[in-house]
């Protein structure tokens, strides 16, 4: 498993983007023309250059030579016979793609005043006790965390939103050194359906959570600086 985040900022200068740009197939060049917010379009161009030059270096391979599908629900997956799985996500001013040989879910929120009440219509009863049973100053960061766990394991299945966020339970496990933070998804008690979770705390302003198959999980996200992805 390899994890990785770029910096794009509220800004990218016009040099930088036209570089960029010219390295998207025509395709997605004509998928982001219909977007109407610029930082929209940049944090996307930016997450199918990260998720192509990952895959490329998991592949050994180019990056013009990595080929993207998509199955019925929308999830882009690479073309081809070799197993490689990514997933990305962006918020705020921060992008980030996981690269793994089984399928794999992030996702990256950036933290906001919001009514924290919403999780008692979309979070289990027990998710809802976590959030509201401890330290009034931790409620926000509590709520965060499952909601970015949630969201990756969903992206980690490919099925979307036809997966309610209440028809499944986040098990939170142990703290990790560092305070990264495990936890588990175990749907029906098979072992088919167990999903293993960490999180990150990039910084104050953001959390990131990962779903997988197995308890691999990197230690590190490694931030790449974008002018890497118009080489």
């Amino acid at each position: 498993m390899k994890v990785n985040s770029a910096y794009v900022g509220a800004y990218m200068d016009a040099i930088t983007f036209e570089a960029l740009w010219k390295r998207l197939s025509k395709e997605k060049q004509e998928r982001l023309k219909k977007f109407k917010r610029q930082q929209d379009i940049v944090r996307s161009l930016v997450a199918d250059l990260l998720a192509r030059t990952m895959c490329a270096e998991a592949l050994s391979c180019s990056m013009e030579d990595v080929e993207f599908e998509y199955n019925e629900f929308g999830k882009p997956l690479v073309s081809g016979d070799t197993p490689c799985y990514f997933n990305v996500s962006h918020s705020g001013d921060w992008v980030v793609c996981a690269v793994d040989s089984d399928a794999i879910g992030i996702d990256i929120e950036q933290k906001s005043d919001i009514d924290l009440e919403i999780a008692r219509r979309f979070f289990t009863s027990q998710e809802y006790r976590y959030i509201f049973g401890g330290d009034p100053i931790t409620r926000k960061d509590r709520f965060y965390e499952i909601w970015t766990f949630k969201e990756s394991y969903i992206k980690a299945v490919g099925k979307g939103l036809s997966i309610p966020l209440q028809s499944f339970e986040v098990q939170i496990e142990k703290q990790e050194y560092g305070e990264s933070l495990l936890a588990r998804i175990d749907r029906n008690s098979s072992s088919d359906n167990v999903w293993f979770l960490k999180q990150f705390n990039m910084n104050a302003d953001y959390k990131v959570a990962i779903c997988a198959k197995e308890r691999l999980f990197t230690q590190t996200i490694h931030n790449i600086d974008i002018n890497r992805l118009s080489l």
